[in-house]
């Protein structure tokens, strides 16, 4: 991306992500994976779907039935009914056509409200307010885990900061830049408005979901959590690191559809009006090693 392309971020933005849909061969496995290593609890559905929940939000992670790892959609809540239609109105006027779906469709999803835009590389993007919240389990009022973050692979990095900063209205936090076997890497990092350090990256030159990041507790969360990952057998991606931008302590094991899935904590959080943009030459300060 060029360094002297300014993005004037949209007035509205996201509150938080809210939720994330991809597809898989095998929905109930990556369910079942998601039991075992973080405490999520798993519902199937009649349609095969494998609903993933860490709290009491209809899911947080949905699995569909389909071609392993490709992205559904990619879920963003507002506040409420009158930020949802300012921020439909600020895409609109960026040129990008929104659609809001009918309330039982809407429903489905667990959420009174659902307007749906694509981004420009035909990625699906879910716009939310109104969670409908389900309290079947009580054990879900101390949630086990949280849905971190989402890093999106875009064949454009210019044309996606434009879209997600200019017409979603999110922030940029920072960037990192270095060479990976011969090859400019660029990294985006964006944040919504609940201080969190990024809830979506952006990588330049990809396509479709790198990984999911889901945040635990503590130091001890993770290491547990790394120990069930080794006694299940799963593949670990990359070793223990800390990343050089969030500072967040974490490993990344293989999911059953293919996509890596980061287990953290300690990620910082962002003082807005303090925040300076920074640009870093390294993924992490340590560790992390490509397994």
């Amino acid at each position: 991306m060029n360094p002297g392309t300014v993005i004037t971020p949209g007035a509205f933005r996201p509150q938080a992500l809210s939720h994330v849909s991809m597809h898989a061969q095998d929905p109930a496995r990556w369910g079942g994976f998601a039991e075992e290593l973080f405490g999520a609890r798993c519902a199937s559905m009649p349609d095969g779907a494998a609903l993933v929940r860490f709290d009491e939000q209809a899911a947080r992670v949905r699995v569909l039935p389909g071609a392993d790892g490709a992205l559904g959609a990619i879920g963003w809540q507002m506040r409420d009914e009158l930020e949802l239609a300012g921020l439909i109105e600020q895409i609109g006027q960026a040129g990008h056509r929104v659609e809001s779906i009918e309330s039982v469709a809407a429903e489905g999803l667990g959420f009174e409200h659902v307007a749906i835009v694509d981004d420009p590389f035909g990625n699906r993007i879910e716009l939310c307010c109104h969670p409908v919240m389900n309290l079947d389990h009580a054990s879900l009022a101390v949630p086990a885990a949280h849905l971190g973050h989402v890093v999106l692979g875009v064949p454009d990095l210019g044309a996606a900061e434009a879209f997600y900063v200019g017409a979603l209205g999110l922030r940029v936090t920072d960037r990192i830049s270095f060479q990976k076997a011969g090859r400019n890497i660029e990294l985006s990092f964006l944040r919504a408005a609940d201080r969190r350090h990024h809830s979506l990256a952006l990588a330049g030159g990809g396509k479709g979901i790198n990984h999911l990041m889901i945040e635990l507790a503590d130091v001890d969360a993770v290491g547990r959590c790394l120990d069930q990952s080794r006694a299940r057998g799963d593949a670990l991606r990359r070793e223990l690191g800390r990343h050089s931008n969030d500072l967040m302590y974490s490993f990344y094991a293989a999911s059953p559809n293919g996509i890596d899935v980061e287990v953290g904590c300690d990620g910082i959080c962002i003082d807005e009006a303090s925040w300076q943009i920074k640009r870093h030459r390294s993924v992490s300060r340590w560790g992390h090693r490509l397994l």
